[in-house]
């Protein structure tokens, strides 16, 4: 499979509100945690096959409690795009064994502005597979442009971060003979579980 498919899964991913987040404000100390969404199924665009289902899990590290006008900047963005095996051997049939390139990806917040809110250039590494076997497309934040969130929602409500949108990947199939294919990506949610997990305290 090529590294561009890589990226356009990360769509993923991607993904989404918040990297170790760094808060200036005057909430009470708070405790890094990792926020995850469940197993999120999308649907993304493929070279001569069309749309095909791409399982996508993806989170990031921010406070676990924020105070209303905190300013978040979302730090160690992640998001794993699994490949089935079957598609997998569909794409090695094809001449691909690899993927790389950048995706963009969108998130709608709760208690934070602004939403919805872009999440671009997420980085898709070059990453390359042998045959066989389901395989994983990783991505990161390497690189790319994270905005930051102001907390906007009442004292003892929560904040919410959830994927939505079409997540747009200009990606390269690397080629088994060499080279690679240009391709952009789209990929869109289909069911699952696109909310990060646990929301967060407004203190």
């Amino acid at each position: 499979m090529s590294r561009k498919l890589g990226r356009a899964i990360t769509v993923t991913a991607a993904v989404a509100a918040a990297v170790s987040m760094s808060v200036v404000g005057t909430a009470s100390a708070a405790t890094t945690i990792t926020y995850k969404t469940g197993d999120t199924n999308l649907s993304c665009s493929f070279p001569l096959i069309g749309n095909q289902p791409v399982l996508l899990k993806a989170q990031f590290d921010a406070p676990d409690a924020v105070a209303t006008g905190d300013v978040i900047t979302p730090a160690s963005v992640k998001a794993t795009a699994t490949i089935s095996a079957a598609l997998h051997n569909t794409l090695t049939n094809l001449g691909y064994n690899g993927v790389q390139g950048h995706a963009d990806a969108q998130v709608t917040n709760v208690g934070l502005s602004p939403s919805p809110a872009s999440l671009s250039n997420l980085n898709i590494p070059t990453q390359t597979y042998p045959p066989g076997g389901a395989i994983d497309v990783n991505i990161n934040d390497t690189g790319a442009t994270i905005p930051a969130f102001t907390v906007t929602g009442a004292s003892g409500t929560q904040a919410s971060v959830t994927l939505s949108g079409t997540f747009n990947a200009p990606i390269e199939l690397l080629k088994t003979a060499g080279g690679s294919t240009p391709w952009t990506m789209k990929c869109t949610i289909k069911s699952g579980t696109p909310a990060f997990s646990p929301n967060v305290t407004i203190s």
